[in-house]
């Protein structure tokens, strides 16, 4: 990057930096405000709800209880109508009377949906909601809220939602049932039902949500779903916490505020539910504008930058023409400007620099011929006169037990490997060549302990195009097969892997199941070569690689060895 533009980035950071900070800053202390007010006004509408519903239930609670003692009732419950001599005539009038009755009682208490009587002396349930007379001759002895109340002997009992079999459209409803008892002789007379319709908890809900910017849902005690607001989607439920903590969650794409008001007297939760965005709509409109001024900020900060660089550019733009020319082999120093400032040093400091390229130009060149002297003693250890007489001592004996299929491998490998070291002059060579060679000195090595271990090459096709330095993986190889041979249990395996790691990474692991090495353990025949070959590929890959190659190895005591070498995808 020029050091023109570098200015002009510097100026703008400068210039755009306490702004920017300013305006994240204040967004985010008006968005922490927003959300804090909002879930506030939320909890608070929440409590609101619950307490109407605490009320609902408190009013049931009232009404049941000004059914005990009340002369009109107890003289219609008590009535027996077969003594009577028009029993039916009777049966007409009583109904009238507890029509009066219940239509007098849900004035006095208008939020009750429905209200049943249960006359345990007469055979039909009377029952009224909406100015209408219901009259129903089934029998509710088998439900649960029937004998919960019956046996509660006098005392309210609360049911959670459940289907009103009494009614014709069979609605879920809450209710608050009670046993009418005769005061003086304690002869259960009734039972008293009062209902809310689960719709009208949901219009509630809906009421609350059309003045605000939330959604509600209501759960029971065991905080399964009684009802909703509208706009609640399918299965929300299953995303919510059982705590009152205020939280923020994930459903279908959208982010959610949620807090929420559960009451002690039913142990009912209401919960208040935003839309982030929608809740945010408004600031992201200032945050727009925030934007829209911090572009136009860039763009003055970009043109002012510009004229002020071009004065402080334009000498060094001389200086740098200069230097331009070196790369074409122009060694000329070029004459002092007999400047006092920065650029003045800088010149002298290049002149300086000249005189020491040739010192580190030399350096350059014999750390090369090390490297390539430290590659062909790489190269020589891999085929040296011990593992030319151990092959050639093999294929004598193979020729002496008469076996010219195993002579006929040996020499087919040797000299293969012989032609792959003597006419190879690259220093880099694709995976499918090495795994080429190592199929060979691999074969070599099978026939010279008998067979006595298992070797499995395992390169992805995505990796063998994938070159590496020539020679890099048989030291290893030899390693693994030294430690694996003395393993005294004949369950001796080798296994070499290369994969991708990420896209731009190789790894490769050579892995016995020998046993494993220590620095202190007395060295045998062949550790010593083998110890020499696994330090020229460490040397190798630190030369090669630099940074972006690694070898690492994790040896276990009678459990194996692994080394895995991570190398760049090309050399750095």
């Amino acid at each position: 990057m020029k050091y023109r533009h570098k200015l002009m980035i510097a100026f703008t950071v400068i210039a755009l930096f306490p702004m920017s900070i300013f305006g994240v800053y204040a967004y985010q202390s008006a968005v922490s405000h927003t959300k804090e007010k909002a879930l506030t006004y939320g909890r608070t509408m929440a409590t609101d709800l619950n307490s109407t519903f605490n009320q609902w239930i408190q009013d049931s609670v009232t009404l049941t209880r000004s059914m005990i003692g009340d002369p009109q009732l107890e003289a219609l419950l008590k009535k027996d109508f077969d003594s009577y001599q028009y029993p039916v005539y009777e049966k007409v009038q009583d109904k009238k009377s507890y029509q009066y009755f219940l239509n007098h009682t849900m004035n006095v208490y208008p939020n009750v949906d429905y209200v049943l009587l249960f006359p345990l002396n007469q055979p039909y349930t009377i029952g009224y909601s909406n100015q209408n007379l219901l009259i129903s001759e089934e029998n509710n002895e088998d439900d649960g809220w029937y004998k919960k109340t019956m046996k509660a002997n006098g005392y309210w009992v609360y049911t959670g939602l459940h289907k009103e079999s009494q009614i014709v459209e069979q609605p879920k409803v809450v209710s608050i049932s009670r046993l009418i008892k005769d005061p003086q002789t304690q002869e259960p007379l009734g039972i008293i039902k009062v209902m809310y319709n689960q719709q009208s908890i949901n219009n509630l809900l809906n009421q609350k949500a059309r003045n605000s910017n939330f959604s509600f849902l209501l759960t029971n005690e065991n905080g399964e779903m009684m009802a909703t607001s509208e706009h609640i989607e399918k299965g929300f439920d299953k995303a919510l916490s059982p705590s009152e903590n205020d939280e923020e969650v994930l459903f279908n794409d959208q982010s959610y505020f949620i807090t929420s008001s559960t009451s002690d007297e039913t142990g009912w939760t209401v919960y208040a539910i935003s839309n982030r965005n929608q809740l945010f709509q408004q600031l992201n409109s200032i945050k727009e504008i925030f934007l829209y001024l911090l572009i136009g900020t860039t763009i003055g900060s970009i043109v002012f930058a510009y004229l002020v660089s071009s004065r402080l550019v334009r000498p060094l733009e001389h200086l740098k023409s200069s230097m331009t020319k070196l790369t074409t082999g122009e060694w000329k120093q070029i004459p002092n400007p007999n400047r006092k400032d920065e650029i003045g040093d800088l010149t002298y400091h290049y002149n300086d620099m000249l005189t020491r390229l040739d010192e580190y130009v030399t350096l350059l060149v014999e750390k090369e011929k090390q490297k390539k002297d430290l590659e062909y003693k790489s190269l020589q250890s891999q085929i040296n006169p011990h593992f030319l007489f151990n092959t050639l001592n093999n294929i004598k004996w193979c020729v002496y037990l008469n076996q010219p299929d195993l002579v006929n491998k040996m020499i087919d490998s040797l000299v293969y490997i012989f032609r792959f070291i003597s006419k190879r002059s690259d220093d880099m060579i694709p995976l499918s060549e090495e795994e080429e060679f190592l199929y060979h000195y691999l074969q070599i090595m099978q026939i010279r302990f008998d067979g006595e271990f298992e070797v499995s090459l395992d390169i992805n096709e995505e990796v063998k195009e994938i070159e590496v330095p020539i020679l890099l993986l048989q030291p290893l190889l030899e390693n693994a097969i030294i430690h694996g041979m003395e393993k005294e249990s004949e369950d001796r395996h080798i296994s070499l892997r290369a994969y991708l790691k990420a896209p731009n990474r190789v790894i490769i692991e050579v892995e016995d199941n020998g046993v494993g090495f220590f620095e202190d353990r007395p060295q045998q025949k062949g550790v010593k070569f083998s110890s020499i070959g696994f330090e020229n590929v460490k040397e190798r890959v630190r030369l090669m690689y630099g940074d972006q190659g690694a070898i690492s190895v994790e040896s276990k005591a009678n459990e194996g060895t692994i080394v895995t070498l991570d190398l760049s995808h090309s050399l750095p």
